[in-house]
């Protein structure tokens, strides 16, 4: 799970009320941030959206660990060969 996603949902906020609370235009770009790194919506913020997190989650998800696509979230995509199987 993104760790955003994780501190969102540990607050018990929707993605509603985070962007309201970072004055991002909509919660469908909170939503796109919160998804797991190999979904094909996740889009990574911008460097002045990173601050804002960052600020919002009092340092918890720092700004510069986006650049490693959220280090510590697994990829639930299976291992191996087509459809986790090994060839």
């Amino acid at each position: 799970m993104n760790r955003l996603e994780r501190w969102r949902l540990d607050r018990g906020l929707s993605y509603d009320d985070m962007h309201k609370r970072m004055g991002i235009s909509t919660p469908g770009m909170i939503c796109k941030w919160c998804m797991h790194p190999d979904h094909t919506s996740y889009q990574m913020p911008d460097e002045n959206e990173r601050m804002v997190i960052q600020m919002m989650t009092l340092g918890e998800i720092p700004a510069n660990s986006w650049s490693d696509g959220q280090s510590g979230v697994h990829s639930p995509k299976p291992k191996g060969g087509r459809n986790g199987r090994k060839q």
